[in-house]
């Protein structure tokens, strides 16, 4: 049942709509005679948190003492309980700087005084179907983000929690450009002093990259701790992602992924980069190693030949990984950008006023928002001299 008040300081203008509408069907009806009272029924200046019987619709008329009709749609249109509500002018005027103004405060529409009866109801009519309409979008909108954000938290709390362990730390900083990302991480212990860590970026971000990303997780445990070798795990999980857009119109759905396995006994880590930004390696006489691209992205090409690399980790103490999300930035050079986050690796100075991923996102000017998805892993070897970075949570 739709609610209209009624403003106007005439009360032969009130009765006389009020006598419209309730012939015409409408039943709840409120009447103000002054702005002051129209604020008051609608709790505009209410401090009270209990939720008011909803108005729909205010027939407002212009010409009023102390508030005119123009201020009081202004400030209706600018408090909270008021910007959503549809005000319709009622003016004898033909002024248009009268309605200019109204509708530079918020007005929707406007009525003119005498009263044509069809030419009212139907601009009342369309104005409460507009409102209906609004509403019902509002609360597809509200549920839509209870459910995303529901989402966001069964994401989160698939994450692999920091790790320190005898010889070894690993933690990240993880930063969505929306409610659910594409990004997805984790590392699991192999067995003692052997441990797996994967990083990977779904194309594109929000609930359809969410999605992947929740499915290559599912699979991820399983074959980091039973499969193991850097190869037969990117391998399976190329295959996943064929099978997953194997009836999807589009071709170009692909990840850029990061495995790798590091031996602590042995000193040497093996990985497979698909596709994905190359990780970095901090070694003891202060240069950097990179973990170069090895094969494409995953979901590219079925059948994917997958290589791998060994790397000795004798002289290596901390090793970086990061998606795409902290290095690419229109109109700027990815390149550049890799050498930034290598000298905020190299100088240990760069900690002393915050946390190490901080620090690399300021020097980018990222600290404070993202258009991608952001995940960086931090791996130290502690057993190795010279390591330099802070933890960062």
């Amino acid at each position: 049942m739709d609610l209209i008040l009624i403003v106007d300081d005439s009360l032969e203008t009130r009765v006389l709509l009020k006598t419209i509408l309730e012939k015409s069907g409408y039943r709840e009806i409120l009447l103000a005679n002054s702005a002051s009272e129209a604020f008051s029924l609608l709790g505009i200046y209410s401090k009270s948190d209990e939720k008011l019987q909803g108005i729909d619709l205010v027939l407002m008329d212009i010409l009023m003492p102390e508030i005119d009709g123009i201020e009081a749609t202004r400030r209706i249109k600018e408090s909270d309980r008021g910007r959503d509500i549809p005000v319709v002018m009622v003016t004898g005027s033909s002024d248009d700087q009268d309605l200019d103004q109204a509708f530079q405060a918020g007005a929707s529409d406007y009525i003119m005084k005498p009263f044509n009866r069809t030419e009212l109801l139907v601009r009342i009519r369309s104005t409460l179907a507009l409102k209906r309409e609004m509403d019902e979008r509002k609360e597809r909108e509200r549920r839509l983000q209870r459910d995303i954000d529901l989402a966001k938290s069964v994401q989160l709390s698939v994450l692999s929690k920091p790790m320190h362990e005898e010889g070894i730390s690993i933690d990240a900083l993880y930063r969505p450009s929306e409610g659910l990302s594409g990004d997805m991480y984790g590392w699991y212990k192999i067995r003692d002093g052997c441990y797996g860590i994967f990083l990977c970026d779904v194309m594109g971000h929000g609930v359809s990259a969410s999605l992947v990303s929740m499915s290559i997780r599912t699979l991820l445990r399983d074959l980091v701790t039973q499969v193991i070798d850097p190869i037969e795990v990117m391998t399976l999980l190329n295959d996943h992602m064929i099978r997953f857009f194997s009836n999807h119109k589009s071709r170009n759905r692909y990840c850029t992924a990061f495995y790798i396995v590091i031996d602590l006994e042995k000193k040497v880590a093996e990985y497979v980069n698909a596709g994905h930004p190359p990780g970095l390696a901090l070694v003891h006489d202060n240069s950097i190693m990179t973990f170069e691209k090895t094969v494409p992205p995953l979901g590219f090409v079925p059948q994917l030949k997958v290589l791998k690399k060994t790397v000795t980790l004798q002289n290596v103490t901390d090793i970086l990984l990061y998606t795409d999300g902290v290095v690419e930035e229109p109109g700027k050079s990815i390149i550049e950008n890799i050498e930034v986050v290598k000298e905020c690796l190299k100088k240990g100075n760069c900690l002393e006023s915050g946390s190490f991923m901080n620090e690399v996102l300021l020097k980018l000017n990222k600290e404070t928002s993202a258009k991608d998805d952001i995940c960086l892993i931090s791996i130290r070897l502690e057993d190795n001299p010279m390591n330099i970075i802070d933890s960062f949570r």
